[in-house]
């Protein structure tokens, strides 16, 4: 991930809000993107969120 527009770190606040936690460096904000890279952390049992 270079750091530019089209890449965005999102992240679950403890009360279960969903925001982006970086600052892409495109003036426009972060851009739609077909790719994702996820890491999850929580049991396999529990229902997708």
């Amino acid at each position: 991930l270079d750091g530019g527009g089209s890449s965005a770190m999102a992240i679950r606040t403890p009360g279960g809000e969903v925001r982006v936690a970086n600052r892409p460096s495109d003036a426009g904000g972060e851009r739609a993107v077909a790719n994702a890279l996820a890491i999850v952390r929580g049991c396999a049992s529990e229902a997708p969120r």
